[in-house]
């Protein structure tokens, strides 16, 4: 696996201006997606096809943008996997998802990690981890949004009581939002 993993890392890295990264970065993204949808995959298999997918979306994102919807619907429902380091590496995939997507997918994203604040579970601070990478790479599409997020993940900061761990992490998210979006934040800071 490991052997595996190094050399399709390897080809993603030297396609970047080769003519055959579209259809290469297009075959290998299709393959990762219907991977992850299996529920039965052992953990160090999707946590490498995880590295692997969040490479192929940060390099050749705008290639495969055919997929996105189905690269979306495969990674959300890992944001409530039993391992950390799945949701955490999920988290980082959407990450650079997000800088491609369509303003339909991005708001179908949105709505999701947003419902699941509204109502938490018990994967709450996998969300706001998950929106406070979305924060850095999604751009000004994020900073419109900030009416609906920063209320609710203020309330987080405030309300978190012994839960250390998901105060840092909803202020993390205001910390963000301060940084990458400071035209857009103005209203909630003053």
């Amino acid at each position: 696996r490991g052997i595996s993993t190094m050399g399709l890392m390897m080809v993603i890295s030297e396609l970047h201006s080769s003519p055959l990264a579209a259809p290469v970065s297009r075959r290998i993204c299709s393959k990762l997606t219907t991977a992850l949808t299996y529920s039965e995959l052992e953990v160090q298999i999707q946590l490498e096809s995880l590295d692997i997918m969040s490479e192929v979306l940060h390099k050749f994102g705008s290639l495969v943008q055919s997929q996105h919807d189905k690269v979306q619907a495969a990674l959300l429902p890992l944001l409530v996997n039993t391992r950390i380091a799945v949701r955490k590496r999920t988290s980082v995939a959407i990450g650079f998802l997000v800088q491609n997507i369509s303003n339909a997918l991005f708001e179908e994203l949105i709505n999701h990690v947003m419902e699941n604040l509204i109502n938490p579970g018990k994967h709450v601070q996998s969300y706001i981890t998950c929106i406070n990478i979305m924060s850095r790479y999604a751009g000004h599409r994020f900073g419109g949004k900030l009416k609906i997020i920063v209320p609710k993940v203020a309330e987080f900061a405030h309300s978190a009581g012994e839960n250390d761990d998901l105060r840092e992490s909803a202020i993390q998210v205001l910390e963000s939002c301060v940084l990458w979006c400071p035209g857009e934040i103005q209203e909630f800071t003053s």
